[in-house]
């Protein structure tokens, strides 16, 4: 079986998921490699509606953004990256300074570890929308992405 970008995915990888979903819901890109995290993280952010899709790695981050340039139709931009900083390959500070880089204007979150004020300092100076330091506050990341996607969709979903 093959991966986002013809990689190989092996038994257990992480792959994306929730991509073909279509609706009017935001697309929150969700990487961590921290399954745990990750998947609270994605369990919360369904339960405000939105399709979030995981992914495990810069590099699969990468490969999501750039099939979403490739195949917009079937891939559509995500409206709000989440991202940890530290990851196999690419860092989450290497995707946003990529992006920056393009000049892509796309809402970014940051989740650093504990303490990484070269992080946080580097983020803000990256205009990200927020950072945050792990393990991260679930209602007040809840609340950045809502604010971040009722632009994007022109609908607000209710917190629980």
């Amino acid at each position: 079986m093959r991966g986002l970008l013809g990689r190989p995915v092996v038994e257990g990888d992480c792959a994306a998921k929730g991509v073909l979903e279509r609706d009017l819901s935001a697309r929150v890109l969700l990487a961590d490699e921290d399954d745990d995290a990750r998947r609270a993280i994605a369990q919360a952010l369904r339960q405000d509606g939105h399709v979030v899709i995981e992914v495990c790695s810069g590099a699969e981050l990468l490969d999501f953004l750039a099939l979403s340039v490739v195949n917009s139709r079937l891939f559509d931009y995500p409206d709000v990256i989440v991202s940890a900083v530290r990851m196999p390959g690419f860092s989450g500070l290497d995707i946003l300074t990529a992006l920056r880089l393009a000049q892509w204007a796309l809402p970014f979150v940051v989740m650093t570890e504990l303490g990484d004020a070269t992080a946080r300092q580097t983020a803000k100076r990256l205009a990200a929308a927020a950072v945050f330091e792990k393990p991260c506050d679930l209602g007040e990341l809840r609340r950045v992405v809502m604010s971040l996607t009722c632009d994007a969709t022109g609908t607000h979903a209710r917190l629980e």
